[in-house]
């Protein structure tokens, strides 16, 4: 019954890693996704900060993949306790040498056999001792890649743009002025728009040279009209005032005032 009960935790122990494994991938994958991103939205929008964004990106899921290494090889202490168990079980030395189950083992002393150095199926099978890479699992290769790699590019693009190695690139996107936003006419490269600047237009805001042209024109229409009118009233002083008028202003500034 005790066999059974542990072989059955030994296989939901090998299952427990290798669904780590499906996770840890997961990780790889949203946090290569993000800082790719990131570092294309940089060089879409000229801003650099979009790359700190992405290694600070790299940075987090490197850490979170960091732990869940750790987590997961903490499995592997009890999974060789049970293969240590069954070997000691064992009656006989052939049976000790056909022990099952060995995955924990088996990939442990198969580096061995691949190179070489004789075969290990002989070799009693020993219990986990110090995991020299458990405090630093986000060094592993396989962990540590791509997130190093993104990181460094990410800091290093970010360095440039601080210091004015990047080109045309800003810590943030430049505000695009909208279509229909008032700006000065002056500012405007049309000639008309210079010819206006000594115009009374220069002291409005308006989105188009148009928009000067016809501002421009009214005035000129009003100036005109002015005139005409100072000149009638000039004329209607030297001639003499209508008797049916009853008042000093001329008469066709008077609705009311009758010729009659």
């Amino acid at each position: 019954m005790s066999d059974s009960f542990e072989r059955d935790e030994y296989f939901a122990l090998v299952k427990s890693v290798a669904d780590f494994d499906q996770r840890l991938l997961t990780v790889k994958g949203w946090g290569v996704t993000l800082s790719l991103a990131a570092l294309g939205l940089g060089f879409q929008y000229r801003a650099y900060g979009f790359f700190l964004i992405a290694a600070a990106s790299s940075l987090a899921f490197w850490v979170i993949e960091h732990t869940g290494k750790r987590h997961q090889m903490r499995h592997y202490v009890r999974i060789r306790e049970i293969e240590v168990n069954q070997y000691r079980r064992a009656v006989g030395d052939e049976d000790k040498q056909m022990s099952s189950p060995r995955i924990d083992w088996s990939w442990q002393t198969a580096m061995h056999t691949l190179a070489g150095e004789g075969d290990t199926r002989g070799k009693p099978v020993e219990p986990r001792g110090k995991n020299q890479w458990y405090g630093r699992a986000g060094l592993l290769p396989y962990v540590a890649l791509p997130h190093a790699i993104t990181l460094a590019i990410g800091l290093g693009l970010f360095g440039m743009g601080v210091t004015g190695t990047l080109p045309n690139f800003t810590l943030g996107n430049h505000q695009r002025p909208r279509p229909n936003e008032a700006q000065p006419c002056g500012s405007h490269t049309d000639p008309r728009a210079q010819d206006a600047r000594r115009n009374p237009c220069t002291q409005r805001l308006s989105s188009s040279p148009d928009r000067c042209d016809q501002g421009l024109n009214s005035r000129t229409l009003v100036r005109d009209t002015t005139i005409h009118d100072t000149a009638e009233l000039h004329s209607h002083k030297q001639a003499k005032p209508s008797t049916a008028c009853r008042s000093p202003l001329p008469c066709r500034l008077r609705a009311s005032c009758s010729t009659t």
